[in-house]
C-alpha cells in the first residue's frame, strides 16, 4: 500500500460525492416537474449511488488503516468531508420537500374521497311538472 493509491482513492470518494451532490441538485430543480414514478426512480438512483460511495469509503479507509496518516492529506480530506456535509444537507431538504409534495397529495386525495362520498348522498328535489297547472284547474 502507498500514498498513491491512497491519494487516488480519496479522489475517487470525493469524485463520487460531488456525482451524488449534483445528482441531489439537478433532481431538486426538477422536482416540481415530476411525478411519483420518477421520484422512485431517482429513489433507487440516489440508493444505488450511496452504495457504491459506501464501497469506495471502505477501499479508502482500509488503505488509510494499513498507513501512516500524511500530512498533506488534511486538505483533501476536508474537501472531501465538506463534501459529504453538503450531499447530507441536500439530501434532508430534498427528502422534505418530497415529504411535503406527498402530504398535499394524500390532503387532495383525502379531499376528493370525502367530495365523491359527499355527493354521492346529495338528491336534488323532483320537479313536479305540470304541478301548479294541474293543482290550479
Amino acid at each position: 500500500m502507498n500514498d498513491i493509491q491512497l491519494r487516488q482513492a480519496l479522489e475517487q470518494s470525493a469524485l463520487h460525492y460531488r456525482g451524488i451532490l449534483s445528482a441531489l441538485t439537478t433532481f431538486d430543480a426538477a422536482l416540481s416537474q415530476v411525478d411519483a414514478e420518477e421520484i422512485a426512480a431517482f429513489a433507487q438512483e440516489l440508493r444505488r449511488l450511496m452504495a457504491e460511495a459506501a464501497a469506495l469509503d471502505e477501499a479508502f479507509f482500509a488503505l488509510l488503516g494499513c498507513m501512516e496518516p500524511l500530512p498533506e492529506l488534511a486538505e483533501p480530506l476536508a474537501r472531501r468531508l465538506e463534501l459529504m456535509q453538503q450531499v447530507q444537507a441536500n439530501n434532508r431538504l430534498l427528502s422534505e420537500k418530497i415529504r411535503g409534495m406527498m402530504s398535499v397529495i394524500s390532503s387532495e386525495l383525502s379531499q376528493a374521497r370525502d367530495g365523491r362520498a359527499a355527493m354521492s348522498g346529495y338528491r336534488g328535489g323532483a320537479v313536479q311538472r305540470g304541478g301548479l297547472v294541474s293543482g290550479n284547474f
